[in-house]
Order: structure tokens, then sequence, then C-alpha cells
């Protein structure tokens, strides 16, 4: 697939800026009994993917809905970033393409600057992840699965799968139960970047594991944290082991899920996806995952 040219906004190691306390691994209660919607949508065993809403998918343990700010002080594993898998922003002044009249009477030349900003804004991504040669900063920042942590999860790069072409992230995590999970994803630097109207889609295709209960599904959920460490995400949805790819969108000024009070979008400290098994799963329905992401765009 094509990578765009990567520049910008520095990453910085996890653990260095989060003094490993901005992620709290949270876990989902995503239930339904067999015939009852799941909020939003059944959980349905067709091989598509089901839009649950969370009650408490807030990144903070219990589920009493009192927080939606991640917790201080979970015990979280960070990997550092490498700074790759910034997008730069195109050209402003870069007029090609455009035929401007040379009438002398009037002066369009404003009016084809405008018009090329505009295409370029649209064309080219502020960040583009597309894991064709690299993991370009992505890490799992914690992972709450049974006695095992971050360091029993494994990120590499597939040749062989991808979405829309093959190269991308395969991440490999020892679930075993439910209420489990996992977080990962990019940290940016302490001041955050602006992500004021922007919008992450995310491509994801459970290979294997997570829960095989139908009533029960294994979960993603898109989310972002600010420099204040407030939480917002996007809702969970279903996934089914051995379906297609399927794509995450989370329009960061209008998240659709938790979202706590003063989270700006303004000041990004971090974005990514959080995994994990639903309450009420079946334990013999739970199982080691293997999960692809691939195409993680923000624009």
């Amino acid at each position: 697939m094509l990578l765009l040219g990567l520049a910008g906004t520095a990453m910085w190691g996890c653990s260095a800026l989060l003094g490993l306390d901005r992620f709290d691994g949270a876990s989902l209660a995503v239930e339904s009994e067999a015939g009852e919607p799941l909020d939003s949508a059944d959980a349905e065993a067709d091989g598509t993917a089901n839009a649950m809403t969370a009650p408490d998918a807030n990144g903070s343990e219990g589920s009493d809905g009192s927080s939606a700010t991640a917790d201080a002080g979970g015990g979280q594993g960070a990997e550092a970033s490498d700074g790759t898998g910034q997008g730069t922003a195109a050209s402003d002044d870069d007029d090609s393409g455009y035929a401007i009249d040379t009438d002398a009477s009037r002066d369009d030349s404003s009016l084809v600057d405008g018009a090329n900003d505009a295409v370029s804004d649209a064309a080219v991504p502020l960040f583009s992840y597309t894991f064709d040669t690299s993991t370009q900063g992505w890490s799992v920042f914690w992972a709450g699965l049974g006695d095992a942590g971050a360091d029993a999860c494994s990120l590499t790069l597939s040749t062989t799968e991808g979405d829309p072409t093959p190269g991308s992230l395969e991440l490999k995590a020892p679930f075993n139960g439910p209420t489990e999970s996992l977080n990962m994803g990019v940290v940016y630097g302490d001041g955050g970047v602006d992500l004021t109207g922007r919008t992450v889609t995310m491509n994801v295709k459970l290979s294997s594991g997570l829960s095989s209960d139908p009533n029960h599904l294994g979960y993603a959920l898109q989310f972002a944290q600010d420099v204040k460490s407030n939480w917002a995400d996007n809702g969970v949805v279903g996934l089914h082991p051995g379906a297609e790819w399927i794509t995450l969108t989370m329009t960061l000024d209008h998240p659709k899920g938790n979202v706590a009070n003063g989270f700006s979008p303004a000041a990004i400290h971090n974005v990514g996806v959080q995994f994990g098994i639903p309450g009420g799963a079946a334990v013999s329905s739970c199982s080691a995952a293997d999960i692809f992401i691939d195409t993680v765009v923000i624009q």
C-alpha cells in the first residue's frame, strides 16, 4: 500500500510521559441474553461486526459509571515510540494542475490558492499508519490478562494480511477469560497534538480467539486521551473470530461512547484501540487472540 511521507509531531516513550499512569485497562461488561439486542445491535454469529454500547467503557475499574477519566496508577507497561508514522501536510503554495486566468482585469490567484488548499487538506492525512515496514511507534500500553501483562503480548508485522493491501500490524495476546482487556495505540508528546475536527479510522480483523460466545463477543473499542488524562471512546464493536476486516471510525469532536468532562481534542496525548472480552462470556469460549490492525488514518 502507499506509505505517505511521515514527519511532523514527535512521539515520546510512554513510560517517560505517563509515569505509567495514563492507562487503566478497562474491563467492559457488555452482555446480552440470546435473542436480545446489545443496545445498538444484536450479537449475531453471521460473520458481521456488531456495534454495541458499552455502559462502562471509560478505562476505569468498576461498573458504576462514576468517572470516565482514566485512573492514575494502574501499573501499565509502555513501550517507547519510534517517532515514525506521522504524515506531513501538503504545501499550500503548490498551484500545479490549476489554470489561472491571465486577464489583467481581474485577479483569480486567491481563488486558485484557496481551492488548492482545500484539495491538499482533503487529500493528505495528518497522520497515517500503514505498518508496511515498521510498527510506527504503536505499542501495547497496558494489559490485564489474568496473571499476564503487556509484556506477554507481541506486536509484529504481517506481510500476508492487510487492508486494503498486505502489510499490517499483528497483535497476539493470551486472553483466557471474561473481563480481560488491553489498550494499545500511539503516544504523542507531553503537549499533545491538536486533533480538533479530525476523524480517526482504522481497519481491524479478529483472525481467532477472544470470545466465541455469540451472546458475549469479544470487542474493539476506539479511544483517545488528552494531556490531562481525560478519556473518550466511541463505543464497543463486537468481533467475530474469523470474520472479514471491519473499519472503525471515531470523530474526536463528537465521540459516540463515554466522554470525560473536560476532554479536549485540541490536546490529544494518545489514540488507540482496546480489545477485550465482556463479563458474562463463558470461560470455555475465551482464548488467546490473533488480531490484525491496518491503515490507521487521522484526517
